[in-house]
């Protein structure tokens, strides 16, 4: 299977009155202007996004581009993302060539390929000496020129375009197509929402058709575009009372969406009845809060767990087998050499009083002989007893100290599956912390995790987790990291 770039799971958006904005699962009155969108683009894809008006076409765009975050699901970027907006992402106040430079020393381009990097994006741009202007005195074609050309060149991978193309000259969109499709065989990944269709059928190669807040379609350019015009032609074909009847169904369909039914649904799809109750609560929590959380590399190191379990399982139960079956060979040949011990003394202590009785004066040879026999029934009647009582002994002794093992074992081995759970589950954390993405804040007068967390779009324990920190209090003047 192809790599995905970028996957969505069940992603949602609600929106509420300017009252109260905050959006959960308990809330009422909410409109959804996203449903449930799943879907993933893959490397080296150029993929659209088409939609009526109010379809929820331009709010994914927002969610793709950064400036939105869903209410539920999750989003997953596999790899650097730049957004080339028709809402500049520019200083006004600096040069293009400033501009350049900020971008260059915050990425990861080494010092020695910076000036060779400037470059390539200035002769791209084709400014000329507007170079050395200030942003602000920029038309939108020429502020669209070096937004382009820096995510170009700038440590390409995944390109968000919003709305940027249509800014463009004829010449210039022809030069951006070229480089975008000879970027497309190094394998980046370029985004586009447009209502534009026949520059979405020409330029990508997959299209998603969102109507409504839900997925409708999603396949090849050519066959989503017809699909959407047929959808298109029975609705303008409607008359005034049929169109606005639906309207108004779909609208109601949008408010009564049930967010957990959404929720079940993925639960009933990615989880099993042997996950761990952490692990449950952490993909809880991350579906209704928006947070990342890679389902797909949970079930593969799943999968894996179970098979190393399986195989530890069937060697411990070899290994408890061959305790058992040693410590068991080494009562029984001790008890042997026990048992032989006593019936040799048992025979010495017979002889010994056969004798004392044939010497004897005062009994005769006939009482001598029946008594003689009689101690000898005695002794073998002794013997047979005393060679049962031994093996049973021996046995239910081996079987003690088989269990003891055998529950040994086990203890040991569910101590240890614990501790390898648990270095897993703090390696997967600290490497989930490692990616994310942080900027530096200062804490100021009045400020608190919680206000922070809050102001950045996070949690107070994302926070502790990204900077270490052992309690919540924070200082005038301390820096952390937070979320970008």
């Amino acid at each position: 299977m192809e790599d995905y770039k970028i996957r969505l799971e069940y992603v949602t958006k609600g929106i509420k009155s300017k009252k109260n904005r905050k959006v959960d699962k308990d809330s009422k009155d909410v409109y959804w202007a996203l449903r449930g969108i799943s879907f993933d683009i893959y490397r080296g894809e150029f993929f659209g996004i088409i939609g009526m008006g109010g379809s929820g076409k331009s709010t994914l765009s927002e969610i793709l581009a950064g400036k939105a975050k869903q209410t539920t699901g999750f989003l997953t970027m596999a790899g650097h993302t730049t957004i080339v907006s028709y809402e500049t992402q520019l200083r006004r106040d600096k040069t293009a060539v400033q501009n350049i430079q900020d971008a260059i020393t915050d990425s990861s381009i080494d010092y020695k390929n910076s000036d060779q990097t400037l470059s390539n994006v200035l002769k791209f741009a084709d400014l000329g000496v507007l170079k050395e202007s200030k942003i602000e005195d920029y038309s939108p074609d020429m502020r669209a020129r070096v937004e382009l050309a820096m995510a170009f060149f700038i440590e390409p991978d995944i390109i968000i375009l919003d709305g940027v193309l249509s800014a463009l000259d004829d010449i210039f969109y022809q030069k951006t197509v070229d480089k975008i499709k000879s970027l497309q065989t190094e394998g980046k990944t370029f985004v586009l929402a447009s209502q534009d269709l026949q520059q979405m059928e020409f330029l990508t190669n997959r299209i998603a058709w969102i109507q409504n807040g839900q997925l409708m379609d999603i396949g090849e350019s050519e066959n989503v575009v017809m699909s959407y015009l047929d959808f298109v032609a029975w609705y303008d074909g409607l008359t005034d009372e049929k169109r606005t009847k639906y309207d108004k169904e779909r609208d109601a369909e949008r408010k009564s969406f049930n967010v957990e039914a959404l929720y079940t649904q993925y639960k009933e799809t990615h989880f099993d009845p042997d996950m761990p109750r952490s692990v449950e609560l952490r993909r809880r929590e991350a579906f209704y809060n928006g947070q990342a959380f890679d389902n797909a590399k949970y079930e593969s190191k799943k999968k894996k767990k179970k098979s190393h379990s399986k195989l530890a399982l069937v060697l411990i139960g070899i290994l408890i087998l061959a305790v058992a079956g040693t410590v068991s060979a080494k009562y029984i040949q001790t008890n042997n050499a026990k048992q032989e011990s006593i019936l040799v003394n048992s025979r010495q202590r017979s002889s010994s009083k056969v004798k004392e009785l044939a010497i004897a004066k005062s009994i005769s040879a006939s009482d001598v002989s029946k008594k003689g026999a009689d101690s000898s029934k005695k002794i073998a009647s002794s013997k047979a007893a005393s060679s049962s009582s031994v093996k049973q002994k021996n046995e239910s002794i081996a079987r003690a100290e088989a269990a003891r093992v055998s529950e040994a074992a086990k203890v040991s081995s569910e101590e240890a599956a614990s501790s390898e759970s648990a270095k897993k589950e703090s390696s997967e954390k600290k490497e989930s912390i490692s990616k994310i993405d942080t900027k530096t804040v200062e804490i100021g007068d009045g400020d608190s995790l919680s206000s922070i967390a809050t102001d950045n779009d996070t949690t107070s324990d994302k926070l502790m987790d990204i900077n270490s920190l052992s309690s919540n209090l924070l200082h005038i003047g301390q820096k952390i990291k937070v979320p970008k």
